[in-house]
């Protein structure tokens, strides 16, 4: 999933999301963004429960304040990229077993919890 909403370009964060070194190193050679290391929530914490996420920069300033501001030269630097990655096949990148076990066990805890 791909989630446009953060500050800077060329930037990208994964925000807590269960992504693998495998697909962080992806993203960075794909579309040439950095990774960032800026940590705080995003959408994809709800909304990546079993795919791997990326919140690209489109260019923000200032975000959550009142002088919030877009760059549009950032923006559409941001989109032509997307659009060649988009235009590509890419590889598959699963969640982590680790992951996995817990939605497991958590499913069979809430079962029993039932009872």
């Amino acid at each position: 999933m791909i989630e446009l909403d953060s500050y800077n370009t060329k930037r990208c964060t994964y925000s807590q999301v269960d992504t693998t070194k495998r697909f962080r190193k992806y993203i960075q050679e794909k579309m040439d963004f950095c990774n960032d290391t800026q940590t705080g929530g995003c959408d994809l914490q709800i909304l990546c429960k079993r795919i791997c996420g990326v919140n690209v920069g489109v260019g923000y300033g200032y975000h959550h304040t009142p002088y919030e501001y877009l760059s549009l030269a950032e923006w559409e630097h941001t989109l032509s990229v997307l659009r060649v990655f988009l235009e590509q096949s890419h590889a598959r990148f699963g969640i982590s077993i680790v992951k996995k076990l817990r939605h497991f066990f958590g499913r069979v805890k809430r079962k029993l919890l039932r009872k």
